[in-house]
């Protein structure tokens, strides 16, 4: 078997590298998440939004991605813009499979 390995050393090298990458694929698209636009009103501020459409992802968390997502420095944003959310993800938008009841 070791010599086997020793003879074949790149392909074994190119399949693990490939299962690697194929692994980091279907992580990344298991992970992905449905987002939604929300316009600004007059009054909201991020934790307002947050506590809103936040589901079950802790608030912070929620604050810093959509931070991230929307370039928006120092917290603040403005009435009238559109933010681009994370879409609620919770136990009620998980899909369940209808039964015979």
């Amino acid at each position: 078997m070791m010599s086997w390995i020793k003879r074949n050393v790149k392909n074994v090298l190119m399949v693990a590298i490939m299962l690697a990458g194929a692994g980091y694929m279907m992580n990344d698209l298991l992970n992905q998440k449905e987002y939604i636009e929300v316009q600004i009103v007059e009054g909201d501020t991020l934790w307002s939004l947050g506590k809103e459409h936040k589901g079950d992802m802790k608030l912070n968390r929620w604050i810093n991605e959509v931070t991230s997502n929307n370039a928006i420095i120092d917290n603040k944003i403005i009435a009238g813009d559109v933010l681009l959310i994370p879409a609620e993800q919770n136990e009620s938008n998980k899909v369940e499979i209808a039964s015979d009841k």
